[in-house]
């Protein structure tokens, strides 16, 4: 590959931000590691890979409309300052060649995020609030004109779900869409880890024989830990009594404790905050639970099929597209049907069989999804771009 200048832009260059943080993150790794020259321009940095140049962006004091607006106007104003082969980016800004939308379309967000609240009274009052609020308008105004800039090559959906939703917002012609589903590191989450990580980490929640699920997500109500919380207090109070839900990540832990303990499972379930590492708590775990309302490639399916472990997931998450329902896990249609869900859950807790069948697909089909791969994928669009690029010189 020709040694190629790169710039990544996105707002947080942190991997424990979030799943396409960290997928980024893998991404710069890879870039350079095969020679090419990675600058990022973000927010806020953590890398200690010294390939990699950092150029801040600086932040505002007062509220995120402000900070939003800063990194969408200082992105264009520094690469006019400086020469890339190509402007990669992952958060929204003006100027970019490649755009990979990993967070979605915002307009996609803001309709099933509303959908998640399970309240008629607080759907309403969250309509209003995203009417009222400048920083949508901001957002979405924004996101339009990235989407319609010429400068524009190409987008990477990360799911066929996003290229829907792209389509449908912003009418981009199918030859400018190329969807490549995250990457997953099949070293770092591997199924050799369950007899010593994974057993350690049980030993430290002084849990032994006990069937441990696993939800992992830093906004609970909108991956669907309540549909969760209620399919799993439709159990049988026998089925349930060996099970520990692993809930892991930020979220306002204490309201949703007292939500566990009204539905009668306060005791199955376990908050473990953020964890530094995520390889040991997948080890650890029997099945993996996502009901989410709204994810455009939740990598942590990835993270827990590599891992073994079989999962169970909405389908508005976009992950749910490379599984086959039944095989590596299931498929539930609607991300609050907790009939469903609870369905599902009841026949893995009875059919352990079936589980350890599904964990070993589960794994074979995370292969195919390795960071490695599907980094190819990507190098081989950027090379693309920074010809024609060059060609226009």
């Amino acid at each position: 590959m020709d040694k190629i200048k790169i710039l990544f832009v996105i707002e947080n260059f942190t991997p424990d931000t979030g799943g396409g943080e960290n997928f980024a993150r893998m991404l710069a790794d890879t870039l350079t590691s095969m020679g090419c020259a990675v600058v990022v321009i973000s927010k806020n940095f953590d890398s200690t890979n010294p390939a990699i140049k950092h150029i801040k962006v600086p932040k505002s004091c007062f509220m995120r409309l402000f900070d939003r607006m800063i990194f969408a106007f200082y992105v264009p104003w520094m690469t006019r300052r400086e020469n890339f082969n190509v402007i990669f980016s992952f958060g929204k800004s003006f100027g970019m060649d490649i755009y990979r939308p990993g967070g979605g379309v915002h307009s996609a967000y803001r309709k099933y995020n509303i959908r998640s609240y399970n309240n008629v009274v607080f759907k309403f009052f969250q309509r209003v609030k995203d009417l009222l609020s400048p920083e949508q308008w901001f957002l979405t105004w924004l996101e339009k004109k990235q989407y319609n800039s010429k400068k524009l090559k190409k987008v990477i959906a990360v799911s066929n779900m996003v290229k829907r939703h792209v389509k449908r917002w912003y009418r981009i012609e199918d030859s400018m869409i190329e969807v490549i589903y995250n990457g997953v590191d099949i070293g770092k989450y591997h199924p050799s880890k369950k007899e010593n990580a994974g057993a350690v980490f049980r030993r430290e929640l002084h849990l032994l024989d006990e069937v441990i699920l696993l939800f992992v997500a830093n906004n609970f109500r909108l991956k669907g830990l309540r549909t969760l919380f209620v399919a799993l207090s439709m159990l049988d109070a026998s089925l349930l009594e060996p099970v520990r839900l692993l809930v892991s990540g930020k979220g306002k832990v204490k309201r949703w404790k007292q939500m566990a303990d009204m539905l009668g499972i306060g005791e199955n379930v376990i908050f473990l905050g953020q964890q530094g590492d995520m390889g040991p708590v997948y080890a650890a775990s029997d099945i993996f639970i996502l009901p989410s309302f709204y994810d455009p490639c939740a990598n942590v399916c990835l993270e827990a099929m590599a891992s073994s472990v079989p999962v169970i997931t909405s389908s508005s998450n976009g992950s749910s597209e490379i599984m086959e329902n039944g095989k590596e896990g299931f498929i539930v249609k609607d991300a609050d049907d907790f009939v469903c869900l609870s369905e599902k859950i009841e026949f893995l807790l009875k059919n352990k069989k079936s589980r350890l069948e599904m964990a070993e697909n589960a794994r074979k089909l995370a292969e195919k999804y390795s960071i490695n791969l599907q980094s190819e994928k990507i190098i081989r669009v950027i090379r693309d771009i920074a010809a024609k690029n060059r060609e226009h010189l």
